[in-house]
């Protein structure tokens, strides 16, 4: 039995893709899901996925700006 916290699969690479500017966090969403073999069966993989990685690259970005002071 699969359960929501098995979109980890689908989550972390789309973070990592969206964090290392290889995609945007839109098409890190997209893609990550197409990837998941088995869990992109759960409703709302993408979603949670594109969400992840949009927080991701905003919380890199605060740890730069952070950096920065």
């Amino acid at each position: 039995m699969y359960i929501g916290c098995c979109t980890v699969n689908v989550v972390i690479p789309a973070a990592i893709a969206a964090t290392a500017g290889k995609l945007s966090w839109e098409e890190a969403g997209e893609l990550a899901e197409k990837g998941a073999y088995i869990t992109r069966a759960i409703p709302g993989g993408k979603e949670t996925a594109q969400r992840a990685a949009k927080l991701a690259i905003r919380i890199m970005q605060d740890m730069k700006d952070m950096s920065e002071l």
